[in-house]
C-alpha cells in the first residue's frame, strides 16, 4: 500500500516539477521549497481533519433525527420494497431491522384494508395530491391503526426510480377512543331515552339552545323542529314560575350558586303545560369569568307533579274534615314525633307549635311503657284488628287527660314508619264513671253510651264518604236546575208577544160587543186567530218539555238542524241583547251521541258568550257566530264571540268544576264542566279554547257518524 502511493507521489512529482529546473536550483532553495510543501500538507491534512468532524456531527444528527426520531420513517421504492427504516419503525413492525429490509410494506398491511392501500399507493407514484392515507397493519395478530404521511425524491445517480419516505403514526388509542366514545353515546342517548330525559346546551354569546330531539317531543313538538332562541325558549315559561326561574339561573350564571335546578311549567306546542325537573351548569367560561356555554338535562315530571297536587288536595281535604272532629286527630312518625294533630287535639293538649313535641312528652313512666308494649304488640300483630287503647297524659299546663286511641300503622322493613291515630277525650266519661262508680248499672249504661258514640262517629265518617260520593250527582241537578230556571226565562220571553196578542184580542172583543160590531163572522175569525196563538204557545212548551227528556241511547243527528233547535229557544232572548247570531254548520254534519245533551251544551256556550258581550260595553257589533268544517273521521263545531278575551291564567281553569269568575250571585262554576263531561265521556269529542284579539273561540270535536 505504501509503495503503491509513493509511486503515485513520484508520478506527481514529475508531472509537476520540471527535472531541469531542479538542477538549477542551490540546495538551499530546494529545502526551503519542501518546507514550504510540508506546511502545505499539514494545513491541508487540519482542513481534512475539520471536514471529517463535520461530517460525522452530521451522521450523529442524521441518526438523532431519523433512527431516533419519535415517529416511525421507512424508505420504500416503486414496488413498495423497504430500504430503510429507523428504530421506532423496528418497534412499530415488532422486527429486527434485517428482518424488515427489503421486505414490502404491503405485506405488513391488514387483509381488509390492503385494497385501499393498493389504490393510494398507485396514486402517489402518478404524483396525484393525495399523500396521507389511514391504515392498518397486522402485527403478530394484533391490529394497529396508523396515518401514513408520503414524500418522494428522485435519486441523482437514477433519476427513474423513485424513493418514497413513508412517516408512519400509531394512532390505534385515538381510534380505540373514538370507538370507547361512540359506545358510550349510544349507551348515554339509550339511557336518557329509556329514563324520559333530554339533554340541551345553550351557546351563550349566540343565546342559541342546542338540544335532542325527545325535548321537543316532550313539548308536543313531534316532528323534532323547535325554536332554539333563549328568549323564545324562556317565554314558554309559565307565568307563576318565570320569576324563580330567572332570578335561579341569573344566580348561578354570575356564579352565585354552584348549579342551577328547580321545576317549572312549559307551555307546549299545544298550548297545554307540562313540569319539567332542569338541572344544568356553566361548563366553560372566558378569561373575565363569563359564561361561554352551559350545559344541562330536563326530566318530564308532569305524572309525579300531577299525582303531588292531587296527594296535597286530598291532604287538605282530610285536614279540612278533622279540623270539625270533636276528638284528637293526629299523625306521628316512628320515633313518636307528632307531625300533625287536629284544632281540637292542640287545645287539648295545649299546643301552640308543632318543633319540639313528642308524644312520649305527655306521659310518665309507668305509662310510656304501657303505651311502647301495647305498641309493640299492635305492630307485631298487623293482622289484627286495633282493640283501642287507653292512655293518660299530662298536658303542657300539666293538667291530667285521659283519651281512648285507635292507631293504624306503616311499617316498612319490620321498622314503624308512621302511626295515624284518632283520640277520644274521656274526661267527662270518667267524671261520670266516678260520680257513678257504685252503681253497676250505670257503669254499663255509660259504656253504652261510649259504644253509640263511637258507632255516631263512624256514621258521621260515612255520611262524609256518601257525601263525597254523591257531588258530581249534586253538580249535575244543581246545573240542571239552574238550566231549567234559564229556560222559564226563555219561555216566558217566547211566551210575552202571543200573550199580548191575546189580550189585544180580548179587549178587542170586548170594543166590538160595546160598539154593536160584535156577530158570529167577528167571533169566527177572533176565535181562530186565539186557536193559533194557543197552538203556537203549546208547541213552545212542548218543545222546551222534549228538551229536557233524556234519552237511553245514542242516536245520530244533524248537526246544523240540533243547533237551530237549541238556538230557537234563547234566539229571541240574543236579539233582543242586540246580539247578532249566526249560525253558519254546513247541512252534512252528522254525529252519534244525544242530542239534548248536545242542546245543552250549544244553550251553555252561547248563554256564556251573551253574558260576556253584555258586561262588555265597549263593544261596538256584538257578534256570535257558529262554524263547522270536517276531514275524513271528525267534525269541529267553532262557538266564536267577540266579547273579549279570557284572561290567560284563567284558561287552565276553565272547565274544572266549581271554577267560575262571575260574582257568586251570578254563576255556579259547574256550567263548563258539564260542557266537557257531555262532549269528552258521552259523546266520544275532544273541546278546547283559544282567545283571539276581540274574543274567545271553543272548539267542539266530534266523530262524525
Amino acid at each position: 500500500m505504501e509503495y503503491k502511493l509513493r509511486k503515485e507521489a513520484e508520478s506527481l512529482l514529475e508531472k509537476k516539477f520540471n527535472s531541469k529546473d531542479l538542477q538549477n536550483k542551490s540546495l538551499e532553495e530546494l529545502i526551503h521549497e519542501l518546507k514550504v510543501h510540508q506546511i502545505e500538507l499539514e494545513l491541508q491534512n487540519e482542513e481534512l481533519l475539520k471536514t471529517q468532524g463535520k461530517l460525522l456531527s452530521s451522521q450523529q444528527k442524521y441518526f438523532e433525527l431519523f433512527d431516533l426520531a419519535p415517529v416511525a420513517y421507512l424508505i420504500v421504492d416503486n414496488n413498495t420494497v423497504i430500504h430503510d427504516v429507523n428504530l421506532t419503525a423496528t418497534n412499530l413492525l415488532n422486527r429486527d431491522r434485517n428482518l424488515i429490509i427489503n421486505k414490502k410494506f404491503e405485506s405488513f398491511i391488514h387483509p381488509d384494508y390492503q385494497d385501499q392501500f393498493y389504490f393510494f399507493f398507485n396514486g402517489l407514484k402518478k404524483n396525484t395530491l393525495e399523500t396521507k392515507h389511514e391504515s392498518c397493519l397486522k402485527i403478530n395478530d394484533e391490529d394497529t391503526f396508523v396515518r401514513i404521511a408520503c414524500n418522494i425524491e428522485k435519486p441523482d445517480s437514477n433519476p427513474e426510480e423513485k424513493l418514497i419516505r413513508f412517516t408512519i403514526i400509531d394512532n390505534t388509542a385515538e381510534k380505540l377512543a373514538v370507538k370507547e366514545l361512540k359506545t358510550v353515546k349510544e349507551r348515554l342517548e339509550l339511557s336518557l331515552l329509556a329514563g324520559n330525559v333530554a339533554w340541551w346546551v345553550w351557546d351563550y354569546p349566540t343565546q342559541t339552545v342546542f338540544y335532542d330531539r325527545k325535548k321537543a317531543e316532550m313539548l308536543g313538538y313531534e316532528d323534532g323542529v323547535m325554536t332554539q332562541n333563549i328568549y323564545e325558549i324562556t317565554a314558554m315559561i309559565h307565568p307563576d314560575d318565570y320569576k324563580a326561574t330567572m332570578e335561579n339561573m341569573r344566580a348561578h350564571l354570575e356564579g352565585r350558586i354552584p348549579q342551577y335546578q328547580l321545576e317549572y311549567r312549559l307551555k307546549t306546542k299545544q298550548g297545554s303545560y307540562k313540569w319539567f325537573f332542569d338541572q344544568g351548569s356553566v361548563t366553560k367560561r372566558d378569561k373575565d369569568g363569563k359564561p361561554l356555554k352551559i350545559c344541562g338535562v330536563v326530566i318530564d315530571i308532569t305524572e309525579k307533579k300531577n299525582a303531588e297536587l292531587q296527594h296535597m288536595a286530598s291532604e287538605k281535604r282530610f285536614r279540612q274534615f278533622a279540623a270539625l272532629l270533636p276528638q284528637v286527630v293526629c299523625e306521628l312518625d316512628g320515633d313518636f314525633n307528632i307531625l300533625y294533630i287536629n284544632e281540637f287535639g292542640k287545645s287539648l293538649f295545649g299546643l301552640k307549635n308543632l318543633t319540639s313535641y313528642n308524644f312520649f312528652d305527655f306521659l310518665d313512666q309507668e305509662n310510656k311503657r304501657n303505651v311502647q308494649k301495647s305498641f309493640s304488640d299492635l305492630v307485631n300483630q298487623t293482622s289484627t284488628k286495633d282493640p283501642g287503647l287507653q292512655i293518660k297524659l299530662k298536658n303542657t299546663e300539666g293538667k291530667d287527660i285521659t283519651i281512648f286511641a285507635y292507631a293504624t300503622f306503616e311499617i316498612e322493613n319490620q321498622k314503624l314508619k308512621t302511626i295515624r291515630a284518632i283520640g277520644i277525650d274521656l274526661a267527662e266519661r270518667l267524671k261520670l264513671e266516678n260520680h257513678l262508680s257504685t252503681l253497676n248499672e250505670e257503669l254499663n249504661m255509660q259504656k253504652i253510651q261510649l259504644e253509640n258514640f263511637n258507632k255516631a262517629l263512624e256514621g258521621r265518617v260515612a255520611e262524609e264518604v256518601e257525601k263525597n260520593r254523591v257531588k258530581d250527582h249534586l253538580m249535575s241537578l244543581q246545573a240542571r236546575h239552574a238550566a231549567m230556571g234559564e229556560m222559564v226565562g226563555h219561555i216566558a220571553h217566547q211566551w210575552k208577544q202571543p200573550l199580548n196578542t191575546l189580550n189585544l184580542l180580548v179587549l178587542d172583543i170586548q170594543d166590538a160587543y160595546n160598539y154593536g160590531e160584535l156577530n158570529e163572522e167577528y167571533i169566527n175569525k177572533s176565535v181562530r186567530t186565539s186557536k193559533k196563538v194557543i197552538d203556537h204557545m203549546s208547541q213552545t212548551i212542548d218543545d222546551f218539555r222534549n228538551f229536557f227528556k233524556p234519552l237511553k241511547a245514542k242516536k245520530t243527528f244533524n248537526v246544523k238542524h240540533q243547533v237551530d233547535k237549541a238556538l230557537s229557544f234563547i234566539r229571541a232572548t240574543i236579539e233582543t241583547s242586540g246580539i247578532k247570531l249566526e249560525n253558519n254548520i254546513m247541512e252534512d254534519f252528522f254525529t252519534l251521541g244525544f242530542p239534548n245533551e248536545f242542546s245543552q251544551v250549544v244553550i251553555n256556550l252561547v248563554n256564556n258568550a251573551r253574558e260576556a258581550i253584555i258586561e262588555n260595553e265597549d263593544i261596538k257589533d256584538p257578534l256570535i257566530r257558529i262554524d263547522s268544517k270536517k276531514d275524513e273521521k271528525s267534525g269541529s263545531i267553532f262557538f266564536y264571540n267577540n266579547g273579549g278575551p279570557i284572561p290567560e291564567n284563567v284558561i287552565p281553569h276553565i272547565f274544572e268544576p266549581y271554577f267560575t269568575t262571575k260574582e257568586s250571585n251570578k254563576g255556579t262554576g259547574i256550567g263548563l264542566y258539564l260542557v266537557k263531561t257531555i262532549i269528552k265521556q258521552n259523546m266520544n269529542g275532544k273541546i278546547a279554547l283559544k282567545n283571539h284579539a276581540k274574543g274567545v273561540e271553543f272548539e267542539i270535536v266530534l266523530p262524525l257518524s
